[in-house]
């Protein structure tokens, strides 16, 4: 679901939300969201005060992330991303580029018949790259998108704008919440899922925001982080 497009330039045409006839997609399926006094006052001082207090306490780990980086994948540090935001508005979601560009030339006989013969490229991630990307470093620099006010510490991770607008889900009411660092789809760890089933999991998230909820998903994502083969 989370797929990896490279920097854009300038920002996406934001398209008509449209309905689909796939079920639970389709606009109007869903009740409308209980937005209690945690949603409506609390949770937005939360992320703030404790992504603030994240950048600081984790300013030498990014810092040495960003170094391995620099070494390994070169500039720009930083991918900029665009993603799908509160009520389907984009925005660029910052993280550290893992994967670096390959060139390799394809002179089989299946590319000389097709005729896509020539040089290609291709990308992948080195073995330090592999490990940040593993524990979950490269999303560190998203803290600065908590504080801005484009994401939240907990919410549906954020979708890539092109699918968001393949998908037709502009309006899905998975983006009536600011998207978040984790979610619910990440302690699941089944990344394999079909996208209607991730939708109904990030939906009943925001259609019911809770502190018990946030808290029990930030602290089962800090178990995968300290042991990514843990999964709920």
């Amino acid at each position: 679901m989370h797929s990896h497009r490279h920097d854009s330039v300038g920002a996406p045409a934001a398209e008509p939300a449209q309905e689909t006839d796939q079920g639970p997609i389709a606009r109007g399926t869903y009740p409308d969201p209980i937005r209690g006094p945690y949603v409506r006052f609390v949770k937005r001082t939360f992320d703030i005060f404790f992504a603030t207090i994240g950048l600081v306490l984790l300013a030498p780990v990014i810092a040495v992330a960003m170094l391995f980086t620099r070494l390994v994948v070169g500039r720009p540090i930083l991918a900029r991303q665009f993603r799908v935001g509160l009520a389907g508005r984009p925005f660029e979601m910052l993280r550290l580029r893992t994967k670096v560009a390959r060139r390799s030339l394809d002179l089989s006989a299946d590319a000389v018949e097709s005729g896509t013969s020539g040089w290609r490229i291709e990308y992948h991630r080195p073995p330090v790259t592999q490990r940040i990307r593993r524990s979950r470093l490269d999303v560190l620099p998203q803290l600065w998108n908590v504080i801005t006010g484009d994401m939240s510490l907990v919410g549906p991770r954020p979708m890539v704008w092109q699918d968001a607008v393949e998908a037709r889900v502009l309006d899905h009411p998975r983006h009536s919440v600011r998207p978040g660092l984790t979610g619910p789809g990440q302690v699941r760890g089944r990344g394999d899922e079909p996208l209607v089933e991730q939708l109904e999991v990030e939906a009943a998230y925001a259609q019911q925001v809770t502190f018990r909820g946030d808290l029990s998903i930030m602290g089962r994502t800090m178990l995968v982080m300290l042991k990514p083969s843990l999964r709920a």
